[in-house]
């Protein structure tokens, strides 16, 4: 994604990641328990909705109206790339629970219903998904 960063790109972002993901998920696999249970810890998630927190806190200044300033842009583009390495890294079930959980603000049941999956086995998709962020987000801090 080498694309100056607009509002529409902003909005429209879940979708091109959807596209990058739907080339490479059939390759991709959930982290084994050892993986996982290395890098998880219990705040993971809590901080990962900070970082997309701060993504939506700046969404506000991509208008036709402002002048972005160069922190805000960098960060913004920053972010995007990181996500988007992410992406590159998820299987199907992984992305469906990043998408419904950090954009649509879905509930795990949300995405136990549109995966047709019990609690226990989300918790193995959850996990998995926030270690693969938690990594690259750490990577390219």
């Amino acid at each position: 994604m080498k694309e100056i960063v607009t509002l529409e790109v902003i909005n429209d972002l879940p979708n091109k990641l959807e596209l990058i993901n739907k080339e490479v998920r059939m390759f991709n696999n959930l982290l084994s328990k050892e993986m996982i249970n290395k890098y998880y810890y219990t705040n993971i998630k809590k901080d990962m909705v900070k970082v997309f927190n701060k993504f939506n806190d700046y969404k506000v200044f991509y208008n036709d109206n402002n002048t972005i300033s160069e922190e805000v842009h960098f960060w913004v583009s920053s972010f995007i790339k990181t996500l988007t390495n992410i992406v590159y890294k998820l299987n199907c079930d992984e992305f469906i629970y990043l998408v419904n959980t950090f954009f649509l603000f879905g509930t795990e049941d949300d995405v136990c219903f549109k995966l047709h999956i019990s609690r226990s086995k989300l918790q193995i998709i959850k996990k998995s998904t926030l270690v693969k962020m938690f990594i690259e987000f750490n990577v390219n801090s």
